[in-house]
This record gives C-alpha cells, sequence and structure tokens, in this order.
C-alpha cells in the first residue's frame, strides 16, 4: 500500500478541566516517536468532512440525488434534540437521534403542509438531513450542522438578510415538533424527541475521485465510486485495497469521537482510541515496519502526524506518550 490516510474527527480531547482515565495507545505512541507533526489552524467540522467525504456542493449533491433541477433554490434543515441551558442549547443531531425514514417523510410532509404559504417544500434526503427547495434562493448565513460543535448560543445564529423570519420559522418548527405524536413514541422507546430543526445553506468538498474511501459517516457522498464500508480488520483493509485496483491513496474516515467528545464522556473516548490502537495504529506501525505501507498520515482538524519507515530507528528523540492533545513538538 502506497499511501494511507486515517482521517480520525476529534481526535484531540478539548475538555482540559475533565480528566481523562489513563490511554493505553502503544501502537500510536510508536507512529509518534517515528512520525513529524504538522499544526495548521483548526480546521471547521465541515471543511474536515468536505475534504474526504463529498466533491463539490452537498446542496448540489442532494438536488441531484431528489431528482430537484440544479437550479432549484434551496437549503438544508437538520432535525435535532436541544436540551436548554443556562446560556446555550445542548443539541443531539445525525445519527445519534436514530430517525427512523417513515417518521422523517412524515415530518417533512407536515412541514411542507404547515409552510405552503411560503412555497418551502420539506425533502427527506437522509432521515436526519431534509432538504427545503423554496422560490427564492436565501439570503441569509448560518453555519452548516457539523460546525455548532453540539451546542446554540448567541454567537452561531443565523445573519444577514431574511435571518430574523427564518429564526421565527424555526421557532414555529420547533413549537409543531414540541408536542408531536411521534416524539411521544419516540420516549416511550427510550430515544431523544425531535424538537427542533437548524437551517443552513451548504457545504463544499474536495474529495478525490480516485482515493479509495473506506467510511460509514453518513455524509459521505454515495456517489464517489470508490467508496466502501470501514473495514473491521486491517486483513479486510488490504483485502479492500486490493479489490479496488491498488490505488494510490487510501483514506479511512471515522467521525465516531465526536459524540463522546461533544458529551465530554471521556471513557468512551479512551475505550475507543484503544479499540483504534488495536485495530489501527499498531497494524500501521508493523505494516510501516515490514515495508508493506510507504507512508501513513493521522489527520483530525488540529494537526496531521506524518510517518514513513526511518533509516534508523530516532532514538535520540523522546519517546511521545498521547495524553489526548493532538500538537506535539517532535
Amino acid at each position: 500500500m502506497q499511501q494511507l490516510t486515517l482521517a480520525l474527527s476529534d481526535l484531540a480531547w478539548p475538555h482540559p478541566q475533565a480528566a481523562l482515565p489513563a490511554l493505553h495507545t502503544p501502537g500510536l505512541n510508536r507512529l509518534l516517536h517515528w512520525g513529524r507533526s504538522q499544526s495548521q489552524a483548526a480546521a471547521a467540522n465541515s471543511t474536515f468532512f468536505g475534504r474526504f467525504l463529498w466533491q463539490g456542493a452537498l446542496l448540489k449533491q442532494g438536488l441531484q440525488t431528489l431528482g430537484l433541477p440544479e437550479s432549484q433554490a434551496a437549503f438544508w434543515c437538520s432535525p435535532v434534540h436541544q436540551h436548554i441551558g443556562m446560556h446555550s442549547a445542548q443539541i443531539i443531531s445525525g445519527n445519534a437521534l436514530a430517525i427512523q425514514a417513515d417518521e422523517a417523510a412524515a415530518w417533512c410532509a407536515e412541514l411542507t403542509r404547515f409552510f405552503a404559504d411560503s412555497g418551502w417544500h420539506f425533502h427527506p434526503y437522509r432521515a436526519d438531513l431534509w432538504l427545503v427547495s423554496c422560490p427564492q434562493p436565501p439570503q441569509w448565513q448560518a453555519a452548516p450542522i457539523l460546525d455548532l460543535n453540539h451546542h446554540l448560543d448567541a454567537a452561531n445564529k443565523p445573519s444577514g438578510h431574511g435571518a430574523n423570519a427564518l429564526l421565527q420559522a424555526q421557532t414555529e418548527m420547533q413549537m409543531l415538533l414540541h408536542s408531536h405524536a411521534l416524539n411521544h413514541a419516540r420516549q416511550q422507546h427510550g430515544l431523544p424527541p425531535v424538537n427542533g430543526v437548524w437551517c443552513w445553506r451548504d457545504a463544499t468538498g474536495e474529495a478525490d475521485p480516485h482515493t479509495l474511501l473506506l467510511t460509514d459517516s453518513a455524509w459521505a457522498q454515495n456517489s464517489l465510486p470508490l467508496r466502501h464500508t470501514l473495514p473491521s480488520s486491517w486483513t479486510e483493509l488490504q483485502n479492500q485495497y486490493t479489490a479496488s485496483g491498488s490505488p494510490i491513496h487510501t483514506v479511512m474516515f471515522d467521525d465516531s469521537l465526536m459524540l463522546p467528545v461533544a458529551q465530554g464522556d471521556g471513557h468512551t473516548y479512551a475505550a475507543q482510541l484503544q479499540d483504534w490502537d488495536q485495530r489501527w495504529f499498531m497494524p500501521a506501525h508493523h505494516a510501516l515496519a515490514s515495508g508493506s505501507l510507504k507512508q501513513l498520515c493521522i489527520s483530525s482538524q488540529h494537526a496531521s502526524l506524518w510517518v514513513r519507515k526511518p533509516a534508523l530507528p530516532p532514538f535520540w528523540r523522546r519517546q511521545p506518550v498521547f495524553q489526548g492533545a493532538w500538537l506535539w513538538v517532535i
């Protein structure tokens, strides 16, 4: 394998006030010893995801998938569960809500009827992501749902022409959802109610269609020709690589740390890292040592680590030990 990128969202632990359990990642530590880190300005989540998971405008892809004209004015609507705090609202979105397709279809149909006078039509592009076609292109601006980091406050309110009307519409949607029968059923099954929405415009990606992409992320573009599910083992990775014609670059994208990081769940974070160490970091180190892997990149929003097999073991360098910080001076 020529080049492998492990794109791991939220690899850094951002809660210095919350102590982590002891992290046991000998594979990652060895990669740190061999590699060179490259710090960078923190990338927005939508930028990091778009770098690997889709190509071009996400809204254009949505219109094509739904069979709507490319010229159709539209925006995105993300259903959320929100819990109001003193200064902000904590939100859960995406797969964590476990919205079913029939629930999304029912809510989109009711919202379409409710906003019929505005000409808004809600389409369930995914169960957790709805496309809203509208008569005129929106002028307001709002951060993509990926960039909210699971909370809403005054800093990320919509802005620009029409922002107040959008906020009013989102409040009306929240009121419609709040006491909805589907939410009563969800709560009876121990699921969080969908009691709000977040509307946003678009996000652009630059995924390379010639790269083998292995991911379970719902944000991955279905039209990417070399997209497959995330392998469960290093052996399965090698099999998928060979079956895809041995492309020069392979990307494994895993966003499973996003929720525990957002919730400050250090135990789940530590357990996930240990799993990655056994399944990816340690085998990658062995592959570099044997020469079956030429170059490894571990990339997250804040930094990247580039690793090749050194000509000599770097015995003169201190052995790094990963403690949740994704920035090193090596």
